[in-house]
């Protein structure tokens, strides 16, 4: 799943149903689920300390 467009990059075993709950918590939480991706890799929020 692709966080930036929440969209799925590949799919094994997940049914339409489920693909469409997956995708929608992910719409609902993105904000959250990209901050912890950013703290996780260490990328800045704002590049070269710039705010």
């Amino acid at each position: 799943m692709w966080l930036a467009t929440i969209s799925v990059e590949w799919n094994r075993g997940y049914n339409q149903r489920e693909l469409y709950k997956l995708l929608r918590i992910a719409r609902e939480n993105r904000a959250t689920l990209m901050e912890a991706w950013r703290e996780y890799f260490g990328i800045a929020k704002h590049p070269r300390g710039k705010k």
